[in-house]
């Protein structure tokens, strides 16, 4: 397990791959508010969580019809 420490925005955006604007859009879409402090290991969890089930719920939908010809 990961060690228990409060993140900025910016560092807890970089581990999850992407700037600190993306975390605040991806978040904006399940209208989760982030405050104006540092990010505890209770709110990364959730946010982990949110934005990990929102990547599983649209696996199938990115990839459209199949476009393969045999």
């Amino acid at each position: 397990m990961y060690p228990q420490v409060f993140k900025t925005k910016a560092e807890f955006a970089r581990e999850l791959g992407f700037s600190v604007r993306t975390l605040y859009r991806r978040l904006n879409k399940f209208n989760y508010k982030l405050k104006r402090e540092l990010l505890s290991p209770d709110e990364q969890k959730a946010i982990y969580g949110l934005l990990t089930l929102s990547r599983e719920g649209n696996q199938g939908l990115d990839s459209g019809p199949s476009a393969r010809l045999d």
